[in-house]
């Protein structure tokens, strides 16, 4: 992936997949827009656990734009809880990582809903407080499906009046 930022200063702030190999997601910021280079999940744990633990360390309303590398879990894991928060910019990939985005999304919800579930109930039955309810929702991941806008390979995409983006294999 290549971002053209017409020579001008801009910020990288690394808040996951920095000294380990999970959770991608980088924080940049340009004169022309703030985005995301990934928005993963870190993996390991439950995702109950793994989810109430994550947060984001900027106002999710503040980033204009999402640019995926690929579909794995630990770059694209957070986009509902980043929609619930209330991003509403454009999420840049290839073709086949939308395909699979969808896939992968709605597949993580339902294992988490089934998890929450789970632990809700045996939380229940040794007399102790329920979990909160999910904290993002279906409709959150639907949201996420309907952001995405495909770039094909090599194609150079003009993103906004300072900034050009082109996907190719590392």
């Amino acid at each position: 992936m290549l971002l053209n930022i017409e020579n001008k200063e801009c910020s990288v702030t690394f808040l996951g997949a920095a000294r380990e190999v999970t959770g991608s997601c980088h924080l940049v910021e340009t004169p022309f827009a703030s985005l995301l280079l990934d928005c993963g999940m870190h993996q390991g744990r439950d995702s109950i656990r793994r989810l109430k633990e994550e947060g984001f360390p900027f106002d999710p309303q503040t980033i204009d734009y999402v640019i995926l590398s690929h579909a794995h879990l630990d770059h694209t894991g957070l986009l509902p809880l980043l929609v619930h928060k209330g991003f509403s910019g454009k999420i840049f990939c290839t073709p086949a990582t939308k395909q699979l985005v969808k896939i992968l999304l709605e597949d993580s919800f339902h294992i988490y809903e089934k998890d929450l579930e789970y632990e809700n109930k045996r939380l229940q039955r040794a007399g102790k407080k329920k979990l909160q309810k999910p904290l993002y929702t279906l409709e959150d991941v639907r949201k996420v499906l309907k952001l995405l806008k495909p770039v094909n390979y090599d194609q150079l995409y003009t993103v906004n009046a300072g900034l050009q983006l082109r996907f190719h294999d590392a």
